[in-house]
């Protein structure tokens, strides 16, 4: 009984802490941003600019991307029908995990 009593007396002691223990911090939320694998199947290079940044992707190769729903994915450099500036791709929630082939 002493035991018990003890135990209950501990616990309840500690319970402020426990939603503490088990609080989310703003980074533990779902990762909403959509993932991708571009594929260049061309036999050049090309140049990809996404959220500002150049990329250049060799030919046959990949590259995975990782953006918000929404992100414009535009040609850096001119090839096919596409010139600099461009825009190849907007990313959905419909791309996610998929493979898009660039010609």
């Amino acid at each position: 009984m002493i035991i018990l009593s003890a135990a209950l007396a501990i616990t309840s002691l500690l319970s402020p802490f426990a939603s503490f223990a088990h609080h989310k911090t703003p980074n533990a939320e779902k990762d909403t941003r959509v993932s991708l694998f571009i594929r260049n199947d061309s036999q050049t290079f090309h140049d990809l600019k996404i959220d500002g940044h150049s990329y250049s992707l060799l030919a046959h190769e990949s590259i995975f991307v990782k953006a918000p729903v929404g992100t414009v994915i535009f040609a850096d450099s001119r090839f096919g029908k596409f010139r600099a500036g461009d825009p190849l791709l907007t990313v959905s929630a419909a791309l996610n995990d998929d493979h898009v082939g660039l010609q």
